[in-house]
């Protein structure tokens, strides 16, 4: 099940279909005859299904489709042999089944439980509700503190799904722990100035009492780490002057003990978050950085920019494996200031989930990373 969102609603899809092998005989079997009224200027055949949604894809790679879709070393071989993978793409603008319609305004964020089966939305004023999947009203209702009542620009769980935390745009932290049956009004208990201009991503350090932020602060000191148990006057405990004008994104991979964040001129840095200290800073896209995630084996991690590419990393050379050049450009009605890839994630299964400006969200097999590695050119 998927959870998608608007200024208006929150929807939640079955995407069964999408996610399993057999959901491409189903297309396949549905597929209408060949007419001139059935292809798209680009040489894609429209799909016309028996319920309210269409699958795009194009004729001639039909056959590539169906093995994109299967996680065996097959298809992550085809993956990173090919720098343009458009016609792997599974779209899903209209994509799956509808399972729900919440009327819920000014939705910003949306994270689900690593094991319950909750997700939390993320509001225009601070705002957090909990949602249970498939019921139609809110279970706990969590309210910002008198400090951190601006939008949400990012909400997470802990990896033990016990606390979670949001970052707003006026650069606060809020935690609250989860919550046991119904309520409303639930307080956090701890609201903290991160930075002083804006805040744009955290993370959870080690244990759930460290803290890493990423945002924009007057002194130009705009990634973080942070001991949420200290006192606020001390719980800063380091500060890095980088990204010269805000860190967008930024994500901590536990293995490496490593934290990666991302700024508006396409720069990475790299941190030792046990060190506490700065191991490097590369141009990493022409464009702003607004997403970042790592594949779970912390082999390599993904950068998705804001003139639509998306790039894959070696962890440990910090050489470019893969670009996937275009993948979410925005068309013009929808051109703002956060044009292009707008999230990045991926999971245990081996998929890489993007959406963009230009309303789509697309699924992708992750590439071998041994494959990826063999075809890098030596520098």
């Amino acid at each position: 099940v998927s959870t998608q969102s608007t200024s208006r609603e929150i929807v939640e899809l079955d995407i069964t279909s999408v996610l399993q092998p057999d959901s491409i005989n189903w297309v396949e079997d549905e597929i209408i005859a060949e007419s001139p009224d059935s292809r798209d200027k680009g040489g894609s055949q429209i799909s016309i299904l028996s319920d309210e949604f269409l699958v795009v894809h194009t004729v001639e790679k039909r056959a590539s489709l169906a093995l994109s879709l299967l996680s065996n070393s097959s298809s992550r071989q085809n993956f990173a042999s090919t720098t343009s993978l458009s016609n792997r793409d599974v779209n899903l603008g209209r994509g799956c089944s509808v399972i729900s319609r919440r009327s819920v305004p000014n939705v910003r964020r949306l994270v689900s439980h690593p094991s319950l089966p909750y997700y939390l939305s993320g509001q225009t004023d601070g705002t957090v509700k909990m949602w249970e999947w498939g019921h139609s009203q809110s279970v706990n209702v969590y309210k910002p503190g008198a400090l951190g009542s601006s939008k949400v620009n990012k909400i997470y769980f802990n990896s033990q799904g016990n606390k979670f935390g949001t970052i707003d745009s006026a650069g606060f932290v809020s935690l609250w722990q989860l919550a046991c049956g119904l309520g409303s009004g639930f307080k956090p208990y701890l609201t903290m100035q991160v930075h002083s201009k804006s805040g744009y991503d955290f993370a959870f350090v080690g244990s759930s009492s460290l803290i890493a932020t990423a945002g924009q602060s007057s002194d130009n000191k705009n990634v973080c780490i942070w001991d949420t148990l200290l006192p606020q006057k001390s719980a800063l405990l380091q500060a890095f002057p980088c990204h010269d004008t805000g860190a967008l994104a930024l994500f901590y991979a536990p293995k490496r003990q490593i934290i990666i964040s991302s700024g508006r001129r396409g720069d990475i840095c790299v941190f030792d978050a046990r060190r506490r200290m700065m191991k490097r800073c590369f141009q990493g896209h022409d464009g702003p950085i607004r997403s970042l995630a790592f594949e779970p084996t912390e082999q390599y991690f993904i950068s998705g920019s804001g003139d639509g590419d998306i790039k894959i990393w070696d962890f440990n050379s910090h050489k470019v494996l893969l670009s996937l050049l275009g993948e979410h450009i925005p068309r013009q009605i929808f051109r703002s200031s956060s044009n292009g890839v707008t999230h990045i994630a991926t999971n245990s299964s081996g998929f890489l989930y993007s959406s963009g400006s230009d309303g789509v969200m697309k699924l992708k097999v992750l590439p071998d990373y041994y494959t990826c590695l063999a075809k890098t050119p030596a520098r």
